[in-house]
């Protein structure tokens, strides 16, 4: 369950690595399509994964990503619409590139949401090293 209180930041000291606590219903990425909603904590979840039946994968870890993004920078939860307000407060705190990034991970529709390797992809184009291990599933 990705959301704010579920994340833990380690020392800096170690890299100051951050960490999702709270795995309960984490499926190795190749059963990821077993399991079925509902599932998530509602205002966090993609809006899929609160849907009886439906199939969750990836695609709803980069939504609740994006979302503790989204709150990080704009100091409240997604509602599912973002103001011009809130668009410029992502750009000014993290750059045209990846404001758009997040605002496509934020689409109620999935298809539209950047893959998780395209998301690493704009991070590496933007100085990130590739070579860290980034665990999103």
């Amino acid at each position: 369950d990705v959301k704010p209180e579920n994340l833990l930041i380690g020392p800096s000291q170690h890299g100051g690595a951050l960490k999702c606590a709270d795995m309960g219903i984490a499926v190795p990425s190749k059963d990821a399509r077993l399991y079925r909603g509902p599932a998530g904590t509602p205002g966090w979840a993609a809006p899929e994964a609160t849907v009886r039946h439906a199939e969750l994968g990836p695609h709803c870890d980069t939504y609740s990503a994006a979302a503790v993004v989204f709150y990080s920078v704009c100091g409240k939860a997604f509602n599912g619409l973002m103001s011009d307000k809130e668009r410029t407060m992502l750009k000014a705190a993290a750059g045209e590139e990846i404001a758009e990034l997040i605002t496509a991970s934020l689409s109620p529709d999935v298809k539209r949401r950047p893959t998780q390797d395209r998301i690493l992809d704009v991070l590496a184009s933007l100085g990130a090293n590739r070579g860290r291990t980034y665990v999103f599933a």
